[in-house]
């Protein structure tokens, strides 16, 4: 049994294809130390994000959504709305509850994320 102190392994991960830099994947728990773990990269992604695939998201939080409003933004200068792939129902959950879900479109079955 732990003391508490100890620094958690990194529970979630972020990924953008090359060869698609609109889409990015999201997995694991997407909250503040998370994102702090991930750093300025992630930031810079999200400006040219335009799909978001949150199939694998098991856990967000209201840094999670400052993520997705982030990328709103990027794909509102675009001239799109950001699309959320495959949410699950915990964070379909956030997106209503925060007003988020009438301000992006959410789809189904965006398939796996790459290897």
């Amino acid at each position: 049994m732990g003391t508490g102190s100890e620094q958690q392994p990194l529970r979630a991960a972020v990924h953008v294809d090359p060869a698609d830099p609109e889409r990015l994947w999201l997995t694991g728990d997407v909250d503040l130390h998370a994102v702090e773990a991930a750093g300025t990269g992630l930031w810079e992604a999200l400006r040219g994000v335009r799909v978001v695939e949150a199939g694998g998201v098991t856990f967000m939080d209201s840094t999670g959504l400052r993520c997705l409003t982030a990328a709103m933004g990027g794909a509102r200068l675009a001239g799109v709305r950001l699309t959320v792939v495959d949410p699950p129902p915990q964070v379909r959950h956030v997106l209503r509850v925060s007003g988020v879900e009438a301000l992006v479109d959410v789809v189904e079955d965006g398939g796996p994320a790459p290897g």
